[in-house]
């Protein structure tokens, strides 16, 4: 039995009970579209694994790696050691095995095994990014977060591209208060990920946070709202940095009709909610704005 296409695949998955080649299907359509579902990776490994597992033939170590991964998410320490277990007898110098015998070694909070099982394998394979984030994710945990910033400084030396570490070292800076070097970390996020709503969303936040550019924050809560007009953080974020720019924008017409803009889409987003009481609050406050906005466009044209 194969599943093709995604309907089989919802199809069967949303029967009360499995066949054996039912749960094997869908373990396989789950690795060969890369579907993370933990819970359906264990409940339907475990079958395959437990009943005829021989029937899965070289499927066999794709399905223990796969059940590994899932069992290690969802805090099932048992069946993710006996997975590495039944691996590191058919692999025993396997690298890819290795890194799950780490993982599981933290998922435990054996913090020190995992350290030696990552410098191990840098020891084999300096470029191994993988360990090496690892490596820094443990000092994070551990709440070493300096140590944390230092290492992945220094990993940004020689690997300058590698977004998730500056993403990291974003929420590591952020955490202990330095939002101008956050918003530096981030801005390298940008360059390789441009219209991505989160990074750009959480670019614009942060340089807003900084207070001192409220014109270069405008600029991405504006091209957040591009990129999604019914993000209510991003309009929010636009109706502030105009706020805190009003002055300067006195006498521009782009500038009033982009508050003007701003403050209709968030009245729209907010009216049907209007009973509720800090809904009132926020439509008050947008509608003394939207008066004071067309005000001074009237003014203008007087």
């Amino acid at each position: 039995m194969r599943l093709e296409y995604s309907e089989d695949y919802e199809r069967v998955l949303s029967k009360k009970a499995h066949s054996w080649d039912e749960s094997k299907a869908i373990l396989e359509y789950m690795r060969v579209n890369r579907i993370f579902q933990p819970d359906v990776a264990a409940i339907h490994g475990s079958v395959v694994l437990t009943k005829n597992a021989s029937r899965l033939g070289d499927d066999v170590w794709a399905v223990h790696e796969q059940v590994c991964l899932a069992a290690m998410h969802l805090g099932m320490h048992a069946w993710t050691a006996y997975c590495i277990e039944k691996l590191t007898e058919k692999f025993p110098k396997s690298k890819r095995v290795k890194r799950l015998y780490a993982l599981h070694q933290e998922a435990i909070g054996d913090f020190t095994g995992a350290t030696k099982v990552y410098k191990d394998i840098l020891q084999e394979s300096p470029e191994s990014t993988f360990a090496r984030r690892r490596l820094i994710a443990i000092k994070r945990t551990q709440g070493k977060t300096q140590e944390a910033i230092e290492a992945a400084t220094k990993h940004l030396e020689t690997f300058q591209m590698d977004k998730e570490v500056w993403h990291e070292l974003t929420e590591m800076y952020i955490q202990e208060g330095q939002l101008s070097k956050a918003a530096y970390c981030l801005e390298d996020v940008l360059i390789q990920d441009p219209r991505n709503m989160y990074t750009v969303l959480s670019y614009a936040e942060l340089v807003f946070s900084c207070g001192q550019d409220f014109d270069l924050a405008r600029k991405y809560f504006c091209l957040a709202c591009e990129i999604d007009d019914t993000s209510l953080r991003a309009l929010w974020g636009l109706f502030w940095c105009n706020q805190h720019l009003h002055k300067k924008d006195q006498g521009s017409d782009k500038m009033l009709a982009l508050q003007s803009m701003c403050v209709q889409r968030l009245r729209s987003a907010y009216k049907p909610l209007k009973h509720v009481p800090s809904t009132k609050i926020m439509l008050a406050l947008l509608d003394a704005e939207l008066l004071a906005t067309s005000g001074s466009a009237e003014a203008k044209a007087s």
